[in-house]
């Protein structure tokens, strides 16, 4: 997973970290990212990795949540680690710097699904601005398989408690590509237990089973909606046998800390094919934002709509495609709110060469760019570290395009300083780090590798008997 950074709201990019799962057989399943903070001197950024073993996929897995430094950036600590099951999905949510009572300086919200005998949906949260995770809830428990997950916080005056409103998707085969949605909150604020289920798709009996691929996005800010409440929206994707092809719907509901009375809303074009949306809340216009894939037209559609949805099927059409170039494989498009801008953002990944995406930013406020992994120049690529449990020493294995500076710096998973293992230059070309460890007590560390132009982290075990 690469992570880059813009200082000047997308206009030039910079790399930050190329990080790898750090054990053996180990691949990523999902990661999710968000910044936290309204300047430099108090933002941090947050990261989630899940792996998946692909020896064993079924029964081995983590999932890392850690906090870093924006400026300069630095790993802080790691906030949350599990490794007792195969973590299938992973989402984040905060309160956007209108925090919920009883924060100090806000809120961060973790919600993952994972697979251990039986699938259970666990949230996780901080009130103390994510220094540690202070709540823990498993807001279902099945013998079904939970997959895709969702996220998102929800305030208004009158309910500033803020609560974290979740959507999952249920199957009941592990083999079916579709399943069914559900949604849930915590009540009465953001540290409570979580209300009952409500399958959403069951409220209309043609869709029950077909649906996949939930999106949530809740109101927030200093607002009530018309119905002194807040507003919750869940979007979908729903198979239609007769087309046999995927149609996106949605449902909202005015008061969701009272009621699970949801409402139908339509946005996108029925004689399209249409897959892939993300919604986002904009505080500041007090509307909703949506994006998603219309396939038929190669393009990423943007629409809004008043948070109060008086006509929830009639949204404004801000662009029918933000995007430049026609995209056709699979973009995956992502909108979410800059705060310091007060508008909307969207991430998506356009066509590339050889099989590989190229990762597109664009907004209103900015131009249209692009980040590419393949053009970055004095890269660093990491194959792999072995062996991964180690003992007396480990092998780091990595490839450089010119001479360069490497770092090699060992940490506690807290995040705290251990030793420098390596600091010197380096030749172009496949290089070999053969690394001393017998002097380490047995233990999980944390290592980066440093570069001039790349920062990596990974996840190193080792074992040692003295």
């Amino acid at each position: 997973m690469v992570v880059c950074r813009s200082k000047d709201n997308g206009i030039t990019w910079e790399m930050l970290m190329d990080t790898m799962a750090g054990f053996a057989n180990f691949i990523f399943t999902k990661s999710d990212i968000m910044a936290c903070g309204d300047n430099f001197s108090n933002l941090k950024i947050f990261i989630a990795q899940a792996y998946s073993d692909t020896l064993s996929p079924s029964k081995f897995g983590a999932v890392f949540v850690g906090r870093y430094s924006a400026e300069p950036f630095y790993g802080e600590g790691v906030i949350l680690l599990a490794n007792t099951g195969w973590y299938k999905d992973i989402a984040f949510a905060w309160d956007h710097n209108f925090p919920s009572s009883n924060t100090n300086p806000y809120s961060i919200g973790i919600l993952y699904s994972k697979t251990s005998y039986s699938d259970s949906l666990i949230f996780s949260s901080s009130s103390n601005g994510g220094m540690s995770i202070d709540n823990h809830r498993v807001v279902a428990f099945t013998d079904r398989y939970l997959e895709k997950v969702s996220l998102s916080f929800g305030r208004s005056i009158t309910k500033d408690e803020g609560r974290y409103f979740a959507a999952w998707e249920k199957k009941e085969d592990a083999n079916n590509s579709t399943g069914s949605i559900y949604s849930s909150h915590s009540e009465p604020d953001i540290s409570s237990p979580f209300t009952t289920p409500v399958c959403l798709d069951s409220i209309e009996s043609a869709d029950i089973g077909k649906c996949n691929n939930p999106k949530i996005s809740s109101q927030y800010g200093d607002l009530d909606n018309d119905s002194a409440n807040l507003t919750s929206v869940v979007l979908y994707e729903k198979y239609n046998n007769v087309t046999n092809r995927y149609d996106l719907k949605g449902y909202y509901n005015l008061q969701p800390t009272t009621s699970n009375y949801f409402k139908p809303i339509s946005f996108s074009d029925p004689s399209h094919y249409n897959r892939q949306s993300s919604i986002a809340f904009n505080p500041f216009d007090s509307i909703f934002m949506v994006t998603y894939f219309d396939s038929t037209g190669h393009k990423l559609p943007f629409l809004t709509n008043d948070f109060n949805l008086e006509n929830p099927n009639q949204w404004d059409l801000v662009s029918s495609g933000y995007n430049d170039y026609p995209v056709t494989i699979a973009p995956y498009p992502r909108v979410i709110i800059n705060e310091e801008e007060e508008s909307g953002t969207v991430v998506w990944i356009a066509d590339g060469t050889g099989e590989k995406g190229v990762a597109m930013f664009d907004a209103v406020y900015s131009t249209y760019t692009n980040f590419q992994d393949d053009t970055q120049k004095d890269g660093i690529s990491i194959y792999r570290i072995y062996p991964n449990p180690c003992s007396s020493h480990a092998n780091i294995s990595f490839s450089l395009q010119n001479h360069q500076h490497i770092t090699l710096t060992l940490y506690s998973l807290l995040g705290s300083y251990i030793l420098t293992l390596v600091d010197n230059i380096f030749p172009p070309g496949n290089n070999n780090l053969l690394v001393y460890l017998k002097d380490l007590p047995t233990g999980t560390y944390l290592f980066t590798i440093r570069s001039e132009t790349t920062f990596s982290i990974g996840k190193l075990c080792i074992i040692n008997e003295n």
